[in-house]
This record gives structure tokens, C-alpha cells and sequence, in this order.
């Protein structure tokens, strides 16, 4: 894959997890109160760490066809997710159930996608011989 899709899509997980991580998991679970620097730096590790996992499984080709729809599946599917969570959030916030957008429709028409356009990029580059 060349290189601007793969930061294009690094860039893409980075700024679908980190609010993810810092709203859901760092500032309301791990360190409510006074702990808002270590949310922010755990919500950062944890953005970076999904970036750096994207730019290197983006980066893998020849392998088989189950492992690269598997990758793309996680990846536009966090993308998805994310997107329908949080943007529904940013642009009706007095809707109360818009979040379940992203759980219910972009996460899994993403990750079926995904899936989709991974098996059939791995297929096309001569891995269908190869299942995993």
C-alpha cells in the first residue's frame, strides 16, 4: 500500500481511538477526578499505539486472504465506529440516542466492508491460495 494511505488511515485510528480511549476508559473508569494529565497521556499512548498497529498491518502484504480482510475489517470498522459515536454526538448532541449509530450501523457496515475490501485486495494480489 503506498505510503499516504497508510498515514492517511494511522491518522484515521489515531483520531478515532484517542477520544474513545480518553472519554470511555482513561477520565471515567481508570482516573476520575484529578487525574486528568495521566488521562490524556494514556488516551495519547493509546492512540499512538493503535496508529503505529494500522501503519504496520497496512503496511504487510503477502499474506493470506482470512489475516488481511481480518485487518481491514478492524480497521475501517474502528473507523466507523468511532465515526458514528462521537460524530453523532458532535453534530446532535441533544439526541440521546445517537450514539447507538456507531454501535448498531457505521461500526458493522464498516467492519463488513472492511472485511470485503480486504478479501478482495488479498485475492486480486495472488494470496487466495493462502487462507491465513
Amino acid at each position: 500500500m503506498q505510503v499516504l494511505a497508510r498515514a492517511v488511515a494511522a491518522v484515521l485510528i489515531f483520531l478515532a481511538v484517542y477520544p474513545f480511549s480518553y472519554w470511555a476508559f482513561f477520565a471515567q473508569v481508570l482516573l476520575p477526578g484529578d487525574g486528568d494529565i495521566a488521562a490524556e497521556a494514556g488516551a495519547l499512548a493509546t492512540g499512538g499505539l493503535a496508529a503505529a498497529w494500522a501503519w504496520r498491518a497496512m503496511g504487510r502484504d503477502g499474506q493470506g486472504v482470512v489475516a488481511t480482510a481480518l485487518r481491514w475489517a478492524l480497521t475501517v470498522g474502528a473507523i466507523g465506529f468511532c465515526g458514528g459515536f462521537f460524530g453523532s454526538m458532535i453534530l446532535t448532541p441533544e439526541a440521546n440516542q445517537g450514539p447507538l449509530l456507531g454501535i448498531f450501523i457505521t461500526g458493522p457496515l464498516g467492519f463488513l466492508a472492511g472485511a470485503i475490501f480486504g478479501a478482495i485486495r488479498a485475492w486480486l494480489r495472488g494470496a487466495g491460495h493462502r487462507l491465513t
